[in-house]
């Protein structure tokens, strides 16, 4: 079989920018927090608000670092004749014990019996016991599952 590359759809902006623009946004507030001059009895108020700002700007810092770091671990699968590449390491058709698709959902905090979201999620799972686990937001899952069920080695 020849080689086969399934490209990953980055879903980097949204999270990044809404990050940035909220240190940006409450850098200038902290900075407006510090220049002005107030009352001697509002000091305490100002100094506690911008220690809450402050904590939010780490925080927005903290989501943009960590989505774009998470976003460079996401490299596309290329199959070759007896592995694929997947995020997680080489994963040798042989050494595969399952491979399904699970859908995951999570329920609204305000209705429990309402669905807030729901995702499907590629599990390969090899005889080791290791995982790898590709979400359909990064990949076309079903395309990867049916070329991986060709590739796989059948055990009797």
């Amino acid at each position: 079989m020849e080689n086969k590359i399934f490209e990953a759809t980055k879903v980097m902006s949204d999270t990044i920018t809404i990050s940035l623009v909220l240190v940006v946004v409450l850098s200038l507030i902290l900075a407006y927090l510090y220049k002005i001059k107030d009352k001697p009895e509002n000091k305490r108020l100002r100094q506690i608000g911008a220690m809450l700002i402050f904590y939010g700007v780490l925080m927005s810092v903290g989501t943009a670092i960590f989505s774009f770091w998470q976003n460079k671990k996401i490299i596309d699968l290329e199959f070759t004749e007896k592995s694929v590449e997947t995020p997680y390491g080489e994963l040798k058709y042989n050494n595969i014990r399952d491979a399904r698709i699970r859908t995951e959902t999570q329920a609204s905090f305000a209705n429990p019996n309402m669905v807030r979201s729901r995702i499907e999620l590629l599990m390969i799972i090899e005889a080791t016991g290791k995982t790898h686990v590709l979400s359909e937001e990064n990949y076309d899952i079903r395309s990867v599952l049916g070329e991986l069920r060709k590739r796989m080695v059948r055990k009797k």
